[in-house]
Order: C-alpha cells, then structure tokens, then sequence
C-alpha cells in the first residue's frame, strides 16, 4: 500500500510540476483574450494569477518530493488539492461563463478545444483529489488498525 501511495505522490507532483510550467509559459509568453480579463473569484488579472499559480505548483511539488515523510506527502497535496476544487466552485458559484483557463493558452497553441482542457482538468483535479485524500485516510486507518492490533 505504501509503494502505490508514493508512486501516487510522485504522479501528483509531476501533474503539478506540468501544469505549473503550462501557466508560466502562458503568463510569459501568452497572448489569449482570456489572460487580460480579472479572475472573478481573486480580483487580479489572469496573467498574474497564472503566474503565481504556476510558482505555486512548481514550489508544492518540489516541496513534496523533498519531504520524507508520505504522511506529510499527503497532506500537502491533499490541502493543495482541496484548494484548487474550491477555486473551481467558486468560479462555478459566480456563473464563469468561460473556460477555465487553467493551463492558460498552452492549449491554444497545441489546438486543442477548450472544452476537453476544461474536461482533463477536472479528471487530474479528482485524480488529485481521491489518491491524495483517499491516501491520507486509508493511512489514518492503517495506523488504527496497528494500534488495536497491538
């Protein structure tokens, strides 16, 4: 159980690792209408928002894959994980008639469709949150089952 939680943490991390790099490229260097327009739910632009997002990202899963401990791991992860969904339902909250610009304009010049970086986003952002999540409480569980076993 713990060698598939740390193969998890490190998929985690390179999801981040990539996503992360995706919006600074997108802040630099983009040029989509989307990334001049204010983020609803922060106020700021989404060039800068992109910018300290993809900083952000880049920090937690270099962060994560220096920690020792995969409690700790997890726990980063999880918070971060659960972090990013409540962004997504705030923005679902104040009806963002647009594309979550999630990877900025990275997808743009990949051609590919709004709809399905709309769609992969929400499927990395559950694989996020149901192994980190689902990790730490199966951990928790683990550690309470040894406890009365002894």
């Amino acid at each position: 159980m713990e060698r598939f939680l740390r193969c998890c943490v490190i998929v985690s991390c390179l999801l981040l690792l990539l996503t992360g790099a995706a919006k600074i490229f997108s802040a630099v260097a983009g040029e989509s209408g989307i990334l001049d327009t204010v983020d609803p739910v922060f106020g700021i632009a989404f060039t800068k928002l992109m910018l300290l997002a993809g900083v952000l990202e880049i920090m937690i899963s270099i962060v994560c894959l220096k920690i020792v401990s995969l409690r700790k791991k997890l726990f980063v992860l999880a918070w971060f994980s659960v972090l990013l969904f409540l962004y997504r339902i705030d923005l679902w909250s104040l009806h963002f008639d647009a594309h979550c610009p999630c990877l900025g304009n990275l997808t743009d010049a990949l051609g590919i469709p709004a709809n399905v970086v709309d769609s992969v986003t929400i499927y990395l952002l559950a694989y996020l949150i149901i192994t980190n999540c689902g990790g730490l409480i199966l951990g928790q569980f683990h550690q309470l089952k040894k406890r009365t076993a002894t």
